[in-house]
């Protein structure tokens, strides 16, 4: 999970409140969610915001360390949100909730 809370800091500093919401959507207070469809589409919007942003940006993890124990590239990172933006598409496609992590 620490690669994705530091895509989840990087996302802080680029839109705030959208930041937030990704951050719900990761650690839901129940395992289950479903956002309006308008909202799953500005999410999706935004991961690809994201995404160009990251792509473009000094090493996210320049270096591994006791925590990064992987210094993921920043393609890499981008990857991340691909899957990420997938799941919100399907979920808005059948219009059925998706799952969080809970358990951090």
């Amino acid at each position: 999970m620490e690669h994705w809370e530091v895509i989840l800091d990087f996302a802080e500093a680029l839109d705030r409140e959208k930041a937030q919401i990704l951050r719900r959507y990761s650690y839901p207070e129940t395992r289950q969610i479903l956002p309006p469809p308008e909202e799953l589409d500005a999410m999706i919007g935004f991961i690809r915001e994201l995404q160009d942003a990251i792509r473009s940006a000094p090493p996210l993890v320049p270096t591994t360390t006791e925590v990064f124990l992987e210094d993921y590239t920043n393609d890499e990172h981008a990857r991340m949100l691909d899957s990420v933006a997938a799941v919100l598409a399907e979920a808005k496609r059948l219009n059925q909730p998706f799952e969080g992590d809970t358990d951090t």
